[in-house]
């Protein structure tokens, strides 16, 4: 089994939206429905959870020197490959709110442009209205949460 450990911000604008992007995923349980993901990545190595997701926020966002809280959940589970592996993937994640800064993901990698194909700020009415399919597993509660003020 392989691992990846991930750094991931629920990044919530003045009202209350949280910023999601669109992938393309031959995982995704349906196909032809999209995949949603916030932003983050993986933690490169001798990073802290909190140092790759300054860097990730900057690299997918634009957005640097934004204040981000102390990592409020880690979520975890197993993602079936391909090849019949597993990967284990480990999400810590952490929260930020937006002012007037724009969003700019050109400085994002290739692989990244390869699979991201847009994104939107959602509203929790939105979220639940929409039933986006939305990866990690747990995130839309924890953005509900975050909003509502219980996290």
């Amino acid at each position: 089994m392989r691992e990846r450990q991930t750094a991931r911000i629920i990044l919530l604008d003045r009202s209350r939206r949280v910023l999601l992007f669109e992938l393309t995923d031959h995982a995704a349980r349906n196909p032809d429905r999209p995949l949603w993901i916030g932003p983050g990545g993986g933690i490169e190595p001798g990073e802290t959870p909190l140092d790759a997701a300054h860097r990730e926020l900057h690299e997918e966002t634009g957005i640097h020197g934004l204040a981000l809280g102390d990592q409020i959940a880690t979520i975890a589970y197993d993602r079936p490959l391909p090849d019949g592996d597993t990967l284990h993937v480990v999400h810590h994640l952490f929260v930020a709110e937006l002012g007037d800064q724009h969003i700019d993901h050109s400085g994002m990698n290739e692989d990244e442009h390869s699979v991201v194909t847009g994104f939107r700020w959602w509203s929790l009415d939105e979220l639940h209205a929409e039933n986006p399919e939305v990866r990690p597993p747990g995130f839309v509660e924890l953005v509900e949460g975050v909003v509502k003020g219980h996290g």
